[in-house]
């Protein structure tokens, strides 16, 4: 079965231009990237990552 679903995140830009991604619900779960497109690739694979923990 497939879906889709909403998670919430936070995306601040950061001193260095990168996009800090944080998850108000899990806050340990953090990562960035260098464009909106990479950040929002790498908040996916973070938030499945601490899924699996």
């Amino acid at each position: 079965m497939t879906g889709t679903f909403c998670y919430p995140a936070v995306f601040r830009l950061q001193a260095d231009s990168r996009l800090l991604d944080s998850f108000p619900d899990s806050p340990a779960a953090r990562t960035n990237g260098a464009t909106v497109q990479e950040a929002m690739e790498e908040a996916i694979d973070c938030l499945a990552a601490s899924s699996l923990m």
